[in-house]
């Protein structure tokens, strides 16, 4: 009679004496991974865990003992100096202008799918929603932010800050915005990382979208 086949998976449950590698042991060194490379992104996770996991069905059959602890301790060296190597350098903190432009592309298309989990995503920045000093930031027509980093319900238009040409700023974005096309406002910010008082030409790229205003900034080079 057929015998209904088992997973590597399974095997890997039911026999870690033998093979001295558990589910456990692939899922706690799945969860160490993500922990080095310093992100808590729960599609990393998924991605590292899948990873792993695939492998080990492919090669399990093949390789026993001693060759299955080499190649678990090779796939996490591995998957260890890919992180490490998609890592941005300090050389590369600043986002440009078309990451800035990329980046409030996607918030528009998921603002359009889903608004609250958008607005929630774009302020805790889970999804990559913020990239090197790039972020998403939104208000209302009452002026009041619904994303942001840390200003939410700061009514913008009340904001003693303006334009390069002395217009309230968040006027100035209301009035750049419009739907289904890109505006861009340019003003005077400091600029947090350097830890300096220095004020430095920053220009953000704003559209109007789901009865919101969002935008996001870049600073322009030196």
């Amino acid at each position: 009679p057929l015998v209904p086949q088992t997973s590597a998976l399974t095997r890997l449950r039911h026999a870690p004496t033998r093979i001295h590698i558990s589910y456990h042991d692939l899922l706690s060194n799945t969860l160490t991974i993500t922990s080095i490379s310093g992100s808590g992104d729960p599609l990393t996770f998924q991605f590292n865990f899948l990873l792993l996991w695939a492998i080990f069905e492919i090669n399990y059959s093949h390789m026993k003992g001693r060759s299955i602890m080499k190649l678990f301790r090779a796939l996490i060296l591995a998957i260890v100096c890919s992180t490490f190597l998609s890592l941005p350098s300090l050389a590369d903190e600043f986002g440009t202008k078309e990451e800035a432009a990329a980046l409030l592309e996607r918030a528009v298309a998921f603002l359009r799918v889903d608004k609250n989990r958008a607005l929630n995503s774009f302020t805790t920045g889970s999804g990559g929603f913020i990239q090197k000093d790039l972020y998403v930031f939104c208000f209302n027509r009452e002026g009041t932010l619904t994303a942001h980093l840390n200003l939410i319900g700061v009514n913008i238009f009340e904001v003693p800050l303006t334009n390069l040409r002395g217009d309230q700023l968040g006027e100035a974005l209301w009035n750049a915005a419009q739907g289904g096309e890109t505006g861009e406002v340019t003003y005077k910010l400091q600029r947090p990382t350097t830890g300096s008082d220095k004020e430095f030409t920053k220009t953000a790229f704003v559209t109007r979208v789901a009865g919101q205003v969002c935008g996001v900034g870049y600073y322009q080079p030196q």
